[in-house]
């Protein structure tokens, strides 16, 4: 329980890329975190390694819509004329009044 506990809190701060992306970095925090709690017990950890990480539905629909809008605004820009795509590109140039 306690590993559950501090693995939902330790990805709760994190984006799900970073998750994905950093899992060594996210095993070491994991074994750092538990180590602190558990060290009063005179246990010591060796290691900890997550092998599934599954999002509850609900994120992981919010994360297919996230993809689904993202691929849609890029066929979009991809539709546009190469003309407007290179205005959206251009840096903003405050005008003054």
């Amino acid at each position: 329980m306690l590993a559950q506990t501090t693995a939902r809190n330790v990805i709760g701060n994190m984006k799900f890329a970073e998750v994905n992306s950093q899992q060594a970095m996210l095993n070491r925090l994991l074994a750092e975190t538990i180590d602190k709690e558990i060290i009063n017990w005179g246990l010591r950890v060796v290691r900890v390694e997550l092998k599934d990480i599954t999002p509850p539905k609900s994120v992981q629909e919010t994360m297919n819509n996230i993809i689904k809008a993202q691929n849609a605004k890029m066929e979009l820009v991809m539709a546009l004329p190469i003309s407007f795509q290179s205005l959206l590109h251009m840096p903003c140039i405050p005008l003054s009044g």
